[in-house]
């Protein structure tokens, strides 16, 4: 995988419309962006299909991208999450929310996910359910028996952590 710096140049290339660069953007970063779309949705062909607007999307709106705020990587992931979060939260007859995830034990595994070990298990907990399972802060709250503004500080603090361990790597 290449690093940050050369996404980051070939994402570039993207915003001009140099569908080539786009290719290799895709080869380089579509398999990450699957792996984590899979993971959260646990259906392979509702994975592909999110990949797939994924990068639909990153075509789309690549000459917004800025590079001063974020990594193409991060900002391509972002846009996966965002796509997972909303197929997550589509009505579904007959399904549980929580049978199309991974596990919890394995989220918050250290083997996995080495920067979660920073977090303590409620705030390990709190970002699978926000991010992994598409929750929202108050059904967090809810499950937790505290306020949205709670669940929200919890979430804000996890995430600066989780910046720091890996700024830090």
């Amino acid at each position: 995988m290449p690093i940050f710096s050369q996404i980051d140049e070939l994402m570039a290339l993207v915003a001009t419309g140099d569908s080539d660069a786009f290719e290799r953007l895709y080869d380089e970063v579509s398999a990450q962006v699957h792996g984590l779309v899979l993971c959260c949705v646990a259906d392979a062909s509702a994975a592909e299909e999110i990949t797939q607007r994924v990068f639909v999307q990153v075509w789309a709106r690549a000459p917004r991208y800025d590079g001063s705020r974020t990594t193409a990587l991060i900002w391509i992931m972002t846009l996966a999450h965002h796509h997972v979060v909303g197929w997550l939260r589509q009505p579904r007859t007959g399904e549980d929310r929580g049978a199309r995830v991974i596990p919890s034990s394995q989220a918050r595994s250290a083997a996995a996910y080495p920067a979660l070990s920073v977090l303590t298990p409620s705030e390990a907990e709190s970002l699978e359910l926000a991010f992994f399972r598409g929750y929202t802060r108050a059904e967090i709250g809810a499950i937790y028996l505290e306020p949205t503004d709670a669940v929200s500080a919890r979430l804000r603090d996890a995430l600066t952590q989780l910046r720091a361990a890996t700024v830090e790597r």
